[in-house]
């Protein structure tokens, strides 16, 4: 089973390719930015790899450019795909010396009958183009064997994936937004319970203070209940004796 790479920094454009491309018996390893091609190049070393120019950070040029400068892949099918090509699109891809450029929008299954010769040209002559030779496809369509009943089949199998990774895209982003929301939330409460916790320290502390207060308000009270009850020589030997404790 032979390995592709497939790099783009859509998640849906990922999902359906790893799809289809398993459903046409390829073994697919998905990447979604440049560097974390390169990456799974190392990893899984495949037969071919398929790389979106336009990518964040890194472009499809510097995984192409990567993969012709490892031992082995000087022959190894890189194709590059975009929306945009022009003069600079194919100077910079004979620069990297990717094998084909693809231009968007595309049949998938197109894309599969690309990668089923490209494979093959490989297999049968051991180098699938000369070093800096380019071929600029145009978009890719199913033709011979495949019938438009069954390409027809194809992109409407297409367009609802598309369409579920939309929505699973913008639940992602519902959840996301939740979750920060739910973190400002959570931040001012523990902020309000430090607050909190800071006036019951306050509070317990003057409770603190009133319980010492009445303690002595107590004694005091109970002082002068029994002042006032004893004869007046008690009184005046108890308040001798607190004069002398005084």
């Amino acid at each position: 089973m032979a390995k592709v790479l497939f790099a783009d920094d859509s998640l849906s454009v990922r999902l359906v390719a790893s799809r289809l491309l398993t459903s046409a018996g390829y073994e697919v390893t998905l990447a979604a930015d440049a560097d974390e091609a390169i990456e799974r190049f190392a990893a899984d070393r495949p037969d071919l790899v398929i790389a979106d120019i336009t990518m964040p950070e890194k472009s499809g040029f510097a995984v192409c450019e990567h993969v012709r400068n490892q031992e082995g892949a000087a022959d190894m099918p890189v194709v590059l795909i975009s929306s945009l090509i022009n003069e600079d699109t194919k100077r910079q891809a004979e620069t990297c010396r990717a094998t084909i450029v693809i231009k968007k929008p595309f049949s998938w299954q197109g894309l599969v009958t690309q990668i089923e010769a490209l494979l093959a040209s490989k297999q049968s002559s051991g180098s699938v183009s000369e070093p800096g030779e380019v071929v600029v496809s145009p978009p890719v369509h199913a033709d011979g064997p495949l019938q438009r009943k069954g390409l027809t089949e194809v992109e409407a199998r297409l367009e609802a994936e598309q369409q579920r990774c939309r929505r699973f895209e913008e639940q992602a982003t519902e959840l996301r937004n939740t979750l920060v929301k739910a973190t400002e939330s959570i931040s001012m409460l523990e902020a309000r319970l430090a607050r909190s916790e800071e006036r019951c320290g306050q509070l317990t502390q003057k409770i603190r203070d009133i319980e010492h207060a009445a303690a002595w308000a107590q004694r005091l009270a109970k002082f002068l209940a029994d002042l006032s009850e004893s004869t007046p020589r008690e009184r005046e030997t108890v308040v001798s004796s607190r004069n002398e404790v005084s």
